[in-house]
């Protein structure tokens, strides 16, 4: 007599977040335990959704994405992962100048 075999795993697909500039912003992706002050990567099940949160410091500016989400100023993120994805947050240093 034959057993049935469990399913497979599903397969996993890498998620990469790097942050740019020469500000302090952390992202984090609290569905899967993402929290990345520099660099990061998490392995995430294939057809995940996984929303990133761009948290900008007091001093800095989050002035937009760059891969998966390029373009959006929106500190919000949210990425299929359809395939191995890599996402960079660039946040900005704010420089206030004080004319005497």
């Amino acid at each position: 007599m034959f057993q049935a075999l469990p399913p497979p795993p599903p397969s996993q697909q890498t998620l990469a977040v790097n942050r740019t500039g020469n500000g302090v912003c952390v992202v984090v992706a609290t569905s899967i335990g993402l929290d990345c002050g520099t660099d990061c990567q998490r392995d995430v099940a294939a057809g995940t959704e996984v929303t990133l949160v761009a948290q900008p410091d007091k001093d800095s500016a989050f002035t937009g994405w760059k891969g998966a989400c390029d373009g959006s100023k929106d500190p919000t993120c949210t990425v299929k992962m359809d395939q191995s994805r890599t996402v960079s947050a660039r946040c900005m240093k704010i420089v206030c100048a004080v004319d005497p």
